[in-house]
């Protein structure tokens, strides 16, 4: 059963490239929001509003307006409550099959592939120390406590999200490995949501205080708007996270993987990566 918003104080939608994880001493999430080559990094906040259509009330949401701002700049994002965060919640399906949309709950958590999980890596994974001059620079996300889950499109529009099969480089072979989420969702619930954006030392919050029944939108996106920017950014994550024994997986979308040569469905697709570290700290 999709999860509902309509009793959040404001919920968050964080889209594209970046790892994340749990840090549960602090109770809350972190993501390494990455800034490689032509991603571009967008930050917005609306409220909730109505406006009059054709003689009836219409919901909308109203852009709040930010500092002008350099994305570039921006080196951490604070999101949550006036209060201590009480922990992160994740929202986890019945059952999940990555394999079959159909069988799996479409904001099920587990969409949001985890590189320590044993769909790849497994635990283990260590800060890769080769890329540490050269690797991409990182924005600071911290979202305190909430309901965590993924964004999929609906069973309609499933087509328009790339397929991948997953490569082994010890055999050379692929298997299917199924869908993706390149957006992780959050409800948050105190009174009132405080959102600071850092340039450096320079600091802006902005209060979002609750109406019952009106959240907020919070969308933090990161994505590579080129229409030929590769589909998997796993090649990206391995400059800061390695296997101990060097193991690298593939994964490609199944048209592009095909001989066919026709377009791949879904073009500027970038996801997020989860890991089982307690802070991003240990390979940021």
């Amino acid at each position: 059963m999709p999860v509902s918003r309509k009793s959040a104080t404001a919920f968050v939608q964080v889209r594209g490239l970046g790892i994340t994880c749990f840090n549960t001493v602090e109770g809350r999430n972190e993501t390494a929001i990455i800034r490689n080559g032509n991603h571009k990094l967008s930050v917005r906040v609306m409220r909730p509003e109505f406006e009059e259509v054709s003689g009836k009330d219409a919901f909308r949401y109203a852009e709040i307006e930010l500092p002008d701002f350099d994305p570039a700049d921006v080196t951490a994002i604070e999101i949550g409550g006036a209060s201590k965060s009480a922990g992160c919640e994740i929202f986890l399906g019945d059952g999940f099959d990555r394999l079959d949309y159909s069988a799996s709950d479409e904001n099920d958590f587990r969409w949001i592939v985890n590189l320590e999980g044993d769909e790849l890596h497994g635990a283990g994974l260590e800060s890769n120390a080769a890329f540490v001059d050269s690797r991409p620079a990182v924005t600071r996300l911290h979202i305190d406590g909430g309901l965590y889950y993924a964004v999929m499109p609906s069973a309609s529009l499933i087509a328009k999200t790339p397929y991948f099969d997953k490569k082994d480089p010890r055999t050379g072979k692929s298997e299917p490995f199924g869908y993706l989420a390149e957006t992780m969702g959050v409800n948050l619930d105190p009174d009132e949501v405080l959102v600071t954006i850092s340039c450096g030392d320079v600091r802006h919050t902005v209060a979002l205080k609750r109406h019952e029944g009106l959240p907020y939108k919070i969308e933090i996106s990161n994505v590579d708007p080129d229409p030929d920017a590769m589909l998997s950014d796993l090649p990206v994550c391995y400059q800061f996270l390695r296997d101990k024994d060097g193991l690298e997986f593939e994964l490609v979308p199944q048209d592009e993987a095909s001989d066919s040569g026709g377009p791949v469905i879904g073009r500027n697709f970038c996801h997020l990566a989860r890991v089982n570290k307690s802070s991003i700290d240990s390979f940021v």
